[in-house]
């Protein structure tokens, strides 16, 4: 069995390519009721990651409650899940996600509004917070044998997020720490002039 790193930014990249039109950057639409959307990493988990995890041999010790709507990002940075392992661990993933992008529709198209500029979203997340709980777990967390944190952003750079990355694993260590880490970069399966970037990182088991 591959890494749960692999397997769970595979399943993202997966489903980038079958919702119609909106891809990852808007998956909180898709069969949303009209005028409504869904909270985020709903529709990722439902569709991509639960099932993934599941064909693993996971099973899921808990329902989880997306509380948080797509349109308060602020609100939304992460939504922690717990699940066991095929043998049994406990372990808890974390799901961050942001876009440093607005897609707006021109003419007969979507494209990056070049006039935004949501670089300060970064900051917000405190990644380097999110990453040292792999090995520095809250109190919440002490009881998981394996800590996983997955990251999903949309950025208009060419590499996306790589100097955010690059900073990030300079001041967190996570290499020096033994930490299991898995990227994946593509552009926008529907032509809106920006790039992907899932990313995920687990504690030893």
């Amino acid at each position: 069995m591959k890494p749960f790193t692999h397997e769970l930014v595979a399943a993202l990249a997966d489903l980038d390519v079958i919702i119609p039109g909106l891809g990852l950057y808007a998956s909180f639409e898709y069969l949303a009721p009209a005028g409504k959307t869904h909270p985020y990493w709903k529709v990722e988990w439902e569709m991509a990651l639960r099932p993934r995890l599941e064909k693993l041999g996971c099973k899921m010790d808990q329902t989880p409650a997306f509380g948080k709507t797509a349109w308060n990002p602020k609100n939304a940075l992460y939504t922690t899940i717990r699940f066991r392992s095929p043998d049994g661990k406990v372990c808890d993933l974390r799901m961050i996600r942001t876009s440093t992008v607005k897609v707006r529709r021109y003419g007969s198209g979507y494209h990056v509004d070049r006039t935004v500029d949501f670089a300060d979203r970064w900051a917000q997340l405190k990644m380097d917070k999110h990453i040292r709980q792999l090995w520095w777990p809250d109190r919440c967390q002490m009881s998981a044998d394996i800590r996983l944190v997955l990251f999903l952003g949309f950025d208009k750079a060419n590499r996306p997020f790589h100097k955010e990355m690059t900073a990030l694993e300079k001041t967190s260590h996570w290499t020096e720490r033994g930490i299991t880490h898995k990227s994946k970069s593509w552009p926008d399966t529907y032509g809106r002039d920006f790039n992907i970037l899932a990313a995920c990182w687990t504690s030893k088991a």
